[in-house]
């Protein structure tokens, strides 16, 4: 019955991902479709930007672009979207615990969460201020948004030991749709 219900959905979390895109740009390997013209290097701007999660308001930017660094996100977004599907092979194997699959689905969240925090970073540079300080208030409303999502996801499990798994499953969801909008909108590169 979990194996199953898993199944049913990351099923339906992978063609609620491949149902919003309408380009046809695909990508292999490290082939992206992507705007390299740096519109904007300016490092004097306001880079202060909004954080995604708790992890983003400490300042942990260990694994964080630097404001010339060229970060190839279509092949990273690919990358993921196989770290993904691993953690969901992991998670409809028959011989693991409901506190197993919790963690799996957390750690999955956790990878989306990271690169949308590495994706935030870009930004700045790529975009005049006064659309970037829009963009901050735009993501603000993202947050509440998806931490709404998120904790009605956990509420239709009535606190029972499958909510937390169907809460981050939520939010690795909306995020990864979230990194999807922002790197087309902004950077120019479509992912699908």
């Amino acid at each position: 019955m979990k194996k199953r219900l898993v199944t049913i959905i990351m099923g339906m979390m992978i063609l609620a991902c491949g149902c919003n895109s309408s380009n046809n740009t695909k990508v292999t390997g490290s082939n992206v479709e992507s705007n390299t013209e740096d519109k904007s290097k300016d490092t004097t701007k306001d880079t202060s930007a909004t954080p995604s999660t708790e992890s983003e308001k400490t300042g942990d930017d260990t694994q964080t672009p630097s404001a010339g660094e060229e970060v190839d996100f279509g092949a990273e977004f690919k990358s993921l979207q196989e770290q993904e599907e691993a953690l969901i092979d992991k998670m409809n194997d028959e011989n693991i615990t409901q506190a197993q699959m919790n963690k799996m689905a957390d750690d999955m969240y956790k990878l989306w969460d990271d690169e949308l925090n590495k994706v935030w970073k870009v930004l700045p540079y790529r975009m005049p201020a006064t659309d970037f300080e829009d963009l901050k208030k735009e993501q603000r409303e993202w947050i509440k948004e998806r931490d709404g999502r998120m904790e009605k996801a956990a509420a239709e499990y009535e606190g029972g030991s499958m909510a937390a798994m169907q809460k981050s499953l939520e939010g690795a969801n909306i995020t990864k749709e979230r990194i999807r909008e922002l790197l087309s909108q902004f950077l120019s590169i479509n992912i699908h």
